[in-house]
């Protein structure tokens, strides 16, 4: 199991382990966050987040599509 670390700054960081913020990020981007609006508010790069939104399976959205995922 890999421990998360805060981003430089943060100071609390909610997360033990990589799942648990990977867990996180699935479920605001799946109410309708996007990717950046999850950097912006996380701390975290961009790549970072896409990788973790990969690693908890998300339904990933088109690039530049409205907040709503394509139907299967």
């Amino acid at each position: 199991m890999t421990t998360a670390c805060p981003p430089d700054g943060l100071g609390y960081w909610p997360f033990a382990t990589r799942e648990d913020l990977a867990r996180d990020l699935v479920e605001s981007y799946e109410a309708g966050a996007t990717i950046r609006e999850l950097v912006a508010s996380r701390g975290i790069c961009f790549g970072t987040v896409q990788q973790l939104l990969r690693e908890g399976d998300a339904v990933m959205r088109p690039r530049g599509s409205t907040r709503h995922p394509t139907p299967a």
